[in-house]
């Protein structure tokens, strides 16, 4: 319980009321985690590379290649993180800063922009940020 208090210190009570309501929907067994099943029946599974993997494991502390609601909230404060102008998006610029850290080229970030946009907004929301991670370590 510590560590979720820790990482829940970033978001209002309101917040992680509602982020726990997120994470309950895509816990369909009610396991109190989201697993490998789960991730797959509610994502669409494309190639992102491995950044997302390699922070996807990072969270995953525990090698179940499932989430519980600490580490989604462990996800939750990368997006923010990441956010620099804290419009609840990530922008292409975002994007890039993060992942050129990481390792990667432009015209990498620029593909998979393109392919995690899928509403077509320019923008990088949560719920995008999330398949990201979760289908390159499901891939």
């Amino acid at each position: 319980m510590g560590a979720m208090k820790k990482t829940s210190s970033k978001f209002n009570k309101s917040e992680v009321l509602k982020l726990k309501e997120v994470f309950d929907e895509a816990d369909k067994d009610g396991s109190g985690e989201i697993d490998t099943a789960e991730l797959a029946q509610s994502l669409q599974k494309t190639n992102l590379g491995e950044a997302a993997a390699d922070m996807f494991r990072a969270i995953d502390k525990d090698g179940t290649k499932s989430l519980d609601f600490s580490e989604y909230l462990k996800i939750k404060s990368i997006f923010v993180l990441y956010d620099a102008n804290n419009n609840g998006t990530l922008c292409k610029k975002e994007l890039t800063e993060a992942l050129t850290a990481t390792g990667y080229d432009d015209e990498e970030v620029e593909d998979m922009f393109e392919d995690f946009d899928e509403d077509g907004s320019g923008e990088i929301d949560f719920e995008e940020f999330c398949k990201m991670l979760e289908s390159s370590y499901l891939d």
